[in-house]
């Protein structure tokens, strides 16, 4: 079942708002039935609801003292709510709660080029891992307090709400994010968040997952840049578990290895200092240690290293590399490159 956190600072206003409304009503009750001016109005219905026994502003009507005793019953009950649910928030620690929940939008509220993860399954999980792996922040997009807890996530940036909201994405800082995963569980609600996210920020890279292959079009529509087939990758990884096991061995490893060997891809920038360098300034032995397996060239081709390259290839601004390496060596390269 789905478990959300107290909203304490919702409780605390609801009982701001009834207390105000009982001292309002008492208020115009003297005001109106015993003729008395607002401000000793306001001072008997104080006196009577907090129950401190001063004596009536001037006598009262036997309408008068009627109003009285139900305004101060009103005030006792009132008192009443607010010490247990005083008690109750106190016992659940959700003072705690709330206190580091303020902290943490605050820091969510400055995030920049972060990126945001809708859902709370088993993938986000991995995405979240991958993501923290190589030292990206991100914040997660959930619905559900209670699975998000399960699958260990909590101590990562997360909020809770309908990842398809608008005021949802813009809390988690949508239009300063760099990317977004779509991984909740159905098509259209991976749909809708595509739609949302897009309409948000024009800018933002969307990636999303798909269950149905006639759904396929849509996310195109909807404004996705990159639409994830579970699946068909599923049913691709089993045939490579057969035929090339030795490959996925040596793949898994080095993704599971924390801050270990990653591919990642670097765009050159127009003013990067890496633009007219010949290819082999990237070699291990050079200023960075990492190796270009790749260039993704301004036509949209690949250039494989030491396949289809020159040896004199330089590189061009707004092409991409794909290289090899540790992450930290990588955002060393990926700094100089920008």
């Amino acid at each position: 079942m789905q478990e959300k956190p107290i909203n304490i600072k919702g409780q605390i206003f609801r009982l701001g708002l009834l207390l105000s409304g009982i001292i309002l009503i008492g208020t115009l009750g003297y005001f109106t039935i015993e003729g008395w001016n607002l401000s000793d109005s306001l001072f008997m219905t104080v006196i009577t609801m907090s129950t401190v026994g001063y004596g009536a502003v001037d006598d009262l009507s036997q309408a008068g003292q009627f109003f009285t005793i139900f305004l101060n019953i009103g005030g006792i009950a009132l008192y009443s709510t607010a010490f247990f649910k005083i008690v109750s928030i106190v016992s659940a620690g959700s003072i705690i709660e709330m206190m580091q929940r303020d902290k943490m939008d605050k820091k969510i509220a400055k995030l920049e080029n972060h990126y945001i993860i809708c859902g709370c399954g088993e993938t986000v999980k991995h995405i979240a891992h991958e993501l923290s792996d190589v030292k990206l922040t991100f914040v997660i997009v959930c619905p559900d307090n209670e699975e998000l807890e399960q699958r260990n996530l909590g101590d990562y940036y997360h909020i809770f709400g309908e990842p398809d909201k608008e005021k949802v994405l813009e809390k988690a800082g949508i239009e300063r994010a760099r990317g977004i995963f779509c991984v909740m569980p159905e098509d259209r609600e991976n749909i809708l968040i595509t739609l949302t996210a897009r309409s948000l920020n024009p800018k933002l890279q969307i990636t999303t997952s798909c269950v149905s292959e006639e759904a396929h079009s849509k996310f195109q529509k909807a404004g996705a840049d990159r639409i994830i087939f579970a699946d068909r990758i599923g049913g691709l990884r089993m045939v490579s578990e057969m035929i090339r096991p030795d490959v996925v061995t040596f793949l898994d490893k080095m993704l599971r290895e924390s801050g270990g060997i990653r591919f990642e891809e670097i765009a050159v920038a127009e003013n990067s200092q890496l633009i007219g360098q010949p290819m082999t300034c990237c070699a291990p032995d050079r200023h960075f240690q990492v190796t270009v397996v790749a260039v993704l060239n301004k036509e949209g081709k690949y250039e494989y290293n030491h396949l289809s390259m020159d040896d004199d290839r330089t590189i061009e601004a707004g092409e991409k590399l794909v290289v090899i390496g540790r992450s930290e060596e990588i955002e060393k390269m990926r700094e100089y490159a920008s």
